[in-house]
């Protein structure tokens, strides 16, 4: 039971990341541009920082800003959700309702237990702050609905699923003794 609840999210993941690739014409040399730039995003790249940054000027009203160190828990919209029963079909989003869900939920559990604050991204727009600020688009498209940002103001952000996580990750990026 165990390897089917890691498996299906995974494939799902897969899943939501294949398809025909095409890339835009841009004359923009930086990497997040052209990551925009593609329609799907690559399983490789579906959980890299640079994914997520956007140099967009965003408005402050659009902005969720975060300052201290804790976790961040990103759930799917519910216009995502649509997207994601219209796409997949309607037995199909429930079991990856279901997962997601669950997957999100063993995650919080974990890091609360280690004493690590969390908190829910509202919006489309994260302000990460401390000596250096990164701006993140956590729905730009083809990211996967749910997912896990850890930010300590000292490090940078990383971006982990939740499918699978263990411990030792999240001990390791905030320095927690064992």
């Amino acid at each position: 039971m165990k390897m089917r609840n890691i498996f299906i999210p995974l494939t799902c993941l897969l899943l939501l990341s294949c398809g025909k690739s095409t890339m835009e014409n841009t004359n923009s040399s930086t990497a997040t541009d052209s990551i925009e730039a593609e329609s799907e995003i690559s399983y490789d790249k579906l959980f890299l920082l640079e994914t997520y940054l956007t140099n967009e000027a965003v408005s402050d009203a659009e902005l969720e800003k975060v300052d201290s160190t804790c976790a961040i828990f990103i759930f799917p919209t519910e216009e995502q959700l649509e997207n994601i029963k219209k796409t997949e079909g309607e037995d199909n989003f429930d079991t990856i309702l279901d997962d997601g869900n669950f997957y999100q939920a063993t995650a919080m559990s974990l890091i609360d237990s280690l004493g690590i604050k969390t908190m829910t991204a509202k919006g489309r727009y994260l302000r990460l702050t401390g000596p250096t600020s990164w701006t993140l688009d956590v729905r730009k498209k083809s990211l996967p609905e749910w997912s896990l940002i850890l930010f300590k103001k000292d490090k940078a952000p990383i971006v982990l699923p939740t499918a699978g996580l263990g411990p030792e990750k999240i001990q390791d990026y905030f320095d927690l003794s064992k």
